[in-house]
């Protein structure tokens, strides 16, 4: 899967609009819609925003990049977190 392949795939798993990966990111929702068209990024910081704000794994979508034959989506696990209240506790995922 390519770079714009994955963005936009995991853009819309997250169920996020151009304009919000942009707020994460910070960056103009063009520059996302340039990514999804296939634009690379020269600045290597904004591709580590991206994965923050896309929920990804460092360097998947640079090996999207530099290796696009072997690189695969790797997704951030979820946290878990035991919120205590009173006597009872409950876990969630973040």
């Amino acid at each position: 899967m390519s770079f714009a392949e994955k963005i936009r795939s995991r853009r819309l798993e997250l169920h996020m609009s151009q304009r919000e990966v942009a707020e994460l990111v910070p960056c103009h929702k063009n520059t996302v819609s340039d990514w999804e068209m296939g634009k690379i990024p020269t600045d290597f910081q904004m591709v580590a925003a991206l994965e923050r704000a896309l929920k990804l794994e460092t360097g998947t979508l640079y090996l999207a990049i530099t290796n696009p034959a072997t690189a695969q989506v790797r997704h951030r696990p979820a946290r878990v977190v035991t919120v205590a209240q009173g006597h009872e506790a409950s876990t969630v995922s973040v």
